[in-house]
């Protein structure tokens, strides 16, 4: 668990330390609201993706083209703990297969792992859609119902320890929903489609376009809400797409190249109004009004209804070509990397400001190295960064 509010007792002194815990607790499910979900990277070759288990079940989702007597092949931890064959006689469209990783031998919680998804034969297509992993056995569960509904105070009530301990579990209920996701995704030097869990209003994908007539379409599922983009910023308001998601539902981002070049810069969504956050309280405070402990429910309550409070990550797809850029928000704390190549990896600044962070390079026998990015001063919370050269690019929290 990584949320763990402290527990109050009547009679005991409310400490502004206890109170701007609950604060720190709060601003942190918030931020993960405002934060864009975690990117999947889809494929139609033969890939791997990798992630930090946190959650119980894998759910792998693909379609697959042309009938064929071949199978499909899912591999799980690196290769080396299972391998699954579907055998497929007609064409299929987005089906699941669910994985139970307590099943899968070599598979800890918070151990790193791989996902691969290979065909056995060449006479059939295939696109890998999505890899999720969540807390639930269904993979598009996002209704858990184990939220906890923050207390309010009314203006003259004393502030107890019950409703204290309420805000406590409210808080504690959000655990699984805040998870340690990495926001990191590839920057596509080609057509691509990325998946996405919908958080905001806005969606905002910013595109190098390049070549004497090029034709770069972007789509929202199935409608395009872009057409000939240019180099620059695209804005696109998903209440005004047709057929586009709700709040907490999966949707595709698909950059298409007709012809020219394109670069997808980043990704990411944005909210429509400023969002609040949790108080701090200084030690002589006095609670004259019930305004400030009340904006706790308001922030668990508007952070719930964008997250929900099932648990859910997508996995880092592992380069598909040479030299390959990362993007990412600055939500976590750690970068893990793989770099198992001649050349060095790096963090650069997109703004070309400052100078490259220069990463170690890792092995075969240890693949994953971790760089704090509290270290770097230019990068605050929520920054945009670049990463070069890295295999694999995740974040979190833990080191």
């Amino acid at each position: 668990m990584t949320l763990s509010p402290p527990t109050f007792t009547d009679g005991a002194l409310l400490s502004a330390y206890a109170l701007n815990t609950l604060t720190g607790f709060t601003n942190q499910i918030q931020g993960a609201s405002v934060a864009t979900s975690s990117i999947f990277v889809t494929r139609t070759t033969n890939s791997t993706w990798y992630m930090r288990r946190r959650f119980r079940y894998l759910h792998v989702a693909y379609s697959v083209t042309l009938q064929t007597a071949s199978n499909l092949d899912v591999s799980i931890d690196f290769g080396n703990s299972t391998a699954n064959d579907y055998t497929h006689g007609s064409d299929v469209s987005w089906q699941w297969r669910t994985f139970d990783l307590d099943s899968v031998g070599g598979v800890a919680v918070g151990e790193r792992y791989g996902v691969t998804v290979t065909r056995s034969g060449d006479d059939f297509s295939f696109t890998c859609e999505e890899i999720r992993e969540s807390s639930y056995a269904t993979p598009n569960d996002i209704t858990a119902g184990v939220y906890v509904a923050p207390p309010t105070w009314g203006s003259a009530e004393i502030v107890g320890a019950t409703k204290l301990n309420q805000l406590s579990s409210s808080i504690v209920s959000m655990d699984n929903a805040i998870s340690l996701h990495s926001s990191a995704t590839l920057l596509a030097d080609d057509g691509v489609t990325y998946r996405m869990v919908r958080r905001h209003r806005y969606l905002v994908v910013n595109v190098t376009v390049g070549g004497s007539s090029p034709d770069i379409d972007i789509y929202v599922n199935a409608t395009k809400v872009v057409n000939n983009a240019t180099t620059g910023t695209h804005t696109i308001d998903l209440d005004a797409v047709s057929g586009a998601p709700s709040v907490r539902d999966g949707y595709s981002v698909t950059v298409a190249k007709t012809a020219g070049t394109v670069t997808v810069n980043a990704l990411e969504e944005s909210p429509t109004t400023p969002t609040d956050y949790a108080p701090l309280w200084a030690h002589g405070n006095q609670m004259s009004t019930a305004t400030a402990i009340n904006t706790y429910a308001t922030v668990l309550n508007s952070a719930y209804a964008i997250l929900g409070d099932v648990g859910w990550q997508f996995p880092s797809l592992y380069r598909p070509y040479e030299h390959p850029y990362w993007t990412a928000h600055k939500t976590g704390r750690y970068l893990h990397y793989m770099r198992n190549g001649a050349l060095p990896a790096s963090i650069l600044d997109p703004t070309g400001v400052n100078d490259a962070v220069g990463l170690t390079r890792t092995s075969n026998s240890d693949p994953f190295a971790v760089y704090d990015l509290d270290t770097i001063g230019w990068l605050v919370p929520g920054g945009l960064f670049y990463v070069y050269e890295a295999d694999v690019v995740w974040l979190d929290d833990e080191p």
